[in-house]
C-alpha cells in the first residue's frame, strides 16, 4: 500500500469522529499552556521592570539623602537660633516651622529606608 492509498482510506466520518475528542484534549492542555506562557512572561516582565527601575531607584535614594542631609542642617540651625535667640525672636511660626522640618526629615529617611530596602530585594 502507498502512502496516498493509506490517506485515502481515512474517511470523513473518521476525522468527524476525532473532533469531539481533539477539542476535549485542547481544553485540558490549553490552562497548562497558557500558564506556562503567562509565568514564563510574567517573569522577564518582571526582570525587565527590575532592570529598568534600579537605576532610578538609587537615584532617588542619592536625592533623598541630600535632601535629609539638608533638613538636618536645617534643623540644626533652628535649633541652635532656639537655644541661643538673639534678641528673643523665637516665634511660634519658627517652632511649626522646626517640627515640621523634623517630620519632612522622618519621611525622607523612611522613604529612602524603603528604596533600598527595595533595591536590596529579589530582582
Amino acid at each position: 500500500m502507498t502512502p496516498t492509498a493509506r490517506l485515502s482510506d481515512i474517511s470523513v466520518a473518521s476525522v468527524v469522529s476525532l473532533i469531539p475528542v481533539l477539542t476535549v484534549v485542547w481544553f485540558v492542555v490549553k490552562p497548562s499552556i497558557v500558564k506556562a506562557v503567562g509565568d514564563e512572561l510574567q517573569e522577564q516582565v518582571q526582570q525587565t521592570v527590575s532592570k529598568e527601575v534600579r537605576p532610578i531607584n538609587r537615584a532617588l535614594t542619592v536625592i533623598l539623602g541630600n535632601n535629609a542631609d539638608n533638613l538636618e542642617r536645617q534643623i540644626a540651625a533652628m535649633e541652635f537660633r532656639r537655644d541661643f535667640p538673639p534678641d528673643n525672636d523665637w516665634t511660634n511660626k519658627d517652632a511649626q516651622e522646626l517640627a515640621q522640618l523634623k517630620l519632612d526629615l522622618r519621611s525622607a529617611k523612611a522613604a529612602k529606608a524603603a528604596l533600598r530596602e527595595d533595591d536590596d530585594g529579589p530582582t
